[in-house]
């Protein structure tokens, strides 16, 4: 999935635009939950050798939180690295490419990424809820 297709997906699934919150970078995209704005994405172009993969040039990355079973388990995949410039615990990123226009382990990475920046309910709330 290249750059484009990426943010179309976006805009399909979630109806999010990407936001430029950097000054004169209109590169770096982010993408926000409406609900409480935190990032679920963030999508760059970096050299390869800043993700530790050799002289290939510039990259199209996009950057997912995840958990730690998906890191794990994702360890080995050719195309997902530990996070670029985020929390590697938290974070990874996903190199992006041309060779699957829909690639459902990068959809299903979104969804996670998504679910996992969702706002939190308070401890009281929870409360309240199971009380009911």
């Amino acid at each position: 999935m290249i750059r484009e297709d990426f943010f179309r997906m976006i805009w399909e699934t979630y109806g999010i635009e990407p936001d430029y919150p950097f000054a004169g970078d209109f590169e770096t995209a982010v993408f926000r939950r409406k609900d409480n704005l935190k990032w679920f994405a963030i999508c760059m172009s970096v050299t390869s050798e800043k993700i530790g993969i050799g002289a290939f040039g510039d990259l199209d990355i996009v950057n997912l939180k995840c958990t730690d079973d998906d890191r794990e388990r994702l360890a080995e995949s050719e195309n997902i690295r530990p996070a670029y410039h985020m929390n590697k615990k938290r974070w990874l990123t996903v190199i992006l490419d041309e060779n699957d226009e829909f690639d459902p382990e990068l959809i299903t990475l979104v969804q996670k990424s998504y679910e996992l920046t969702s706002p939190k309910r308070s401890k009281s709330k929870r409360k309240k809820a199971t009380e009911i």
